[in-house]
């Protein structure tokens, strides 16, 4: 959208306006011959009643102008507070800021990009136009003329895209190379400071649509100059790139160079429902992505799911005997053994189930069978001694990943590798949302920490890393994973604040091993924790990419 035009009538008139208040008040007027901020799916942009422009005069706003329409002619009004503006010739500066009304007295402002729909209806509310006339005041009411710029251009993307891989509602991100998320604008001298380059701009919700609008923030100050951006359009999902040019279409939009209005290429064919983006090597020359949160068991209706979140964990709302209850704290294994009567008939039905004091009317003793398949029996799904044979409502199992087993409960091997092998570097302690919850970030391969954000591999406490609602949601888009601290369970009792989190291996007939993290004694990450497989903890799949 390059240099779009409000014609302001160029003619000054004398009146006398009565001092509003004590200050020193103006009333001016501006008309245009067409129409810049409502924009239309063919292209027209078009002011509107209520649409505001900011005067702006000698290093301050002055006030806000309100358009009104009679026709095709619009006329911008209002109040000028000229309280301490000496009579004389000053560049008298007009602003529209998203039709947001500027403060007066205010010698700067600030828009983010942050917050658009992707609608064509909502373009408007992140336009930027600016104007500038010379004028000789003279304490009286003015009626001027300017030529208005746009410091904003309109991408087009076609969405549609997202629908394949069945999850919309998160937030949707626009990020790239001199791809700004916001600009001020310096009324001292009416400059325009680009800022926060490659910064993630929130544009609200996935949307599945092949129409999709948004305002970026151009390179060159008119938007007039031929520019490449790369932009990703990320979720916590998926990704997808698109390479935009500006102005080489007639109405100025950016627009797709690669792939005309196709629809935009997303990445990661191994995605599956119920999977992050974030890509960890768990062993050399082998990938996986973990799911969206820890597993749970529905007891009200006897399913399985993963939590909504990454962050959340039930903690001590599941020490109740009742099996209707949702649990996220496993005894080892408890997943029904193959349906036979190798064991008690009770796991087949309790599978949330920890100690024997859950399981009345049995009298199953743990210490002497233990949970899931005994240390000569093979692990294989087919045996139920991994979760990931479950069939998960809200995590797609109707296909396997490339090495033929789907979703999978970690090994101690391959969290050591994520954890230790990788490198140190990509872990950390850290406390994430509203509700402060602790536990482990573990950071995907590549990783790049998100401009305006920080990150610090320590495990020493877990504020270190400490992040808002908005700010965990954004290292989630970026790939970074986390595990909260999930207590632990046996029977009705839930204690010990720490990370436990069972691994697919066993060790004899009554044992099994975890990681383990807490940040006791300094802080430490174990990774082959054994201990009795009747305690509750808690489990979090990935699915191998290769």
């Amino acid at each position: 959208m390059a240099a779009l035009l409000l014609i302001l009538t160029q003619c000054k008139k004398k009146e006398t306006v009565t001092p509003v208040d004590g200050g020193k008040y103006v009333h001016m007027t501006l008309t245009t011959d067409g129409a810049k901020t409502s924009f239309g799916a063919n292209g027209t942009i078009s002011w509107v009643t209520g649409d505001k422009v900011n005067v702006v005069v000698d290093g301050a706003a002055r006030g806000c102008l309100t358009a009104s329409t009679e026709g095709v002619k619009v006329t911008f009004s209002g109040d000028l507070d000229m309280t301490g503006v000496a009579e004389g010739n000053y560049d008298f500066y007009f602003y529209y800021v998203g039709g947001n009304e500027i403060i007066g007295g205010e010698t700067s402002y600030t828009m983010s990009m942050s917050g658009q729909d992707g609608t064509l209806g909502n373009l408007g509310k992140y336009h930027i136009c600016k104007g500038v006339q010379n004028i000789n005041y003279d304490g009286s009411s003015i009626t001027a003329s300017a030529r208005m710029r746009t410091y904003t251009a309109v991408a087009y993307v076609n969405l549609s895209g997202f629908a394949a891989f069945g999850e919309t509602g998160e937030n949707l991100y626009i990020q790239g190379e001199k791809v700004y998320e916001q600009v001020t604008i310096n009324f001292a001298d009416n400059s325009f400071s680009k800022e926060h380059d490659g910064y993630y701009i929130n544009v609200g919700a996935s949307v599945d649509n092949d129409n999709a609008y948004y305002m970026f923030i151009p390179t060159h100050d008119n938007g007039q100059s031929m520019v490449d951006h790369r932009v990703n359009f990320v979720n916590k999902r998926t990704s997808g790139q698109k390479l935009f040019r500006y102005g080489i279409v007639s109405n100025g939009w950016y627009c797709d160079i690669e792939n005309g209005n196709g629809a935009l290429a997303v990445t990661g064919t191994t995605y599956r429902k119920g999977s992050l983006r974030g890509l960890f090597g768990v062993q050399s020359g082998v990938n996986a992505r973990f799911s969206q949160g820890n597993l749970q068991y529905n007891g009200s209706n006897a399913t399985w799911q993963f939590a909504a979140n990454q962050f959340d964990y039930i903690g001590g709302n599941q020490n109740s005997t009742s099996a209707t209850i949702v649990r996220d704290l496993f005894g080892w294994g408890a997943t029904g053994y193959n349906n036979t009567a190798t064991y008690p008939s009770w796991i087949n039905y309790q599978p949330y189930a920890t100690d024997k004091t859950e399981h009345s009317g049995t009298d199953f003793t743990h210490n002497i069978y233990g949970y899931g398949p005994g240390n000569t029996t093979n692990l294989s799904k087919t045996n139920h001694g991994d979760w990931g044979c479950l069939n998960i409502t809200n995590g797609d199992n109707s296909s396997t990943g490339s090495d033929g087993s789907g979703w999978l409960t970690a090994t101690t091997d391959r969290w050591n590798y994520m954890l230790t092998t990788r490198g140190t570097e990509l872990r950390g302690f850290g406390n994430v949302g509203s509700r402060n919850i602790k536990g482990l970030i573990i950071l995907p391969n590549g990783w790049s920490t998100p401009n305006g954000l920080s990150f610090t591999n320590t495990i020493a406490n877990y504020t270190t890393n400490d992040y808002s609602a908005d700010e965990w949601a954004i290292m989630e888009a970026a790939g970074a994973v986390f595990l909260p601290i999930t207590l632990c369970r046996s029977g009705v009792d839930v204690y010990q604040e720490a990370g436990n989190y069972w691994t697919v291996n066993h060790g004899g007939d009554n044992g099994a091993y975890e990681m383990l993290f807490d940040d006791s004694e300094g802080g430490h990450i174990i990774h082959n924790k054994y201990n009795a497989r009747y305690f509750g903890y808690a489990v979090r799949l990935i699915w191998i990419t290769i």
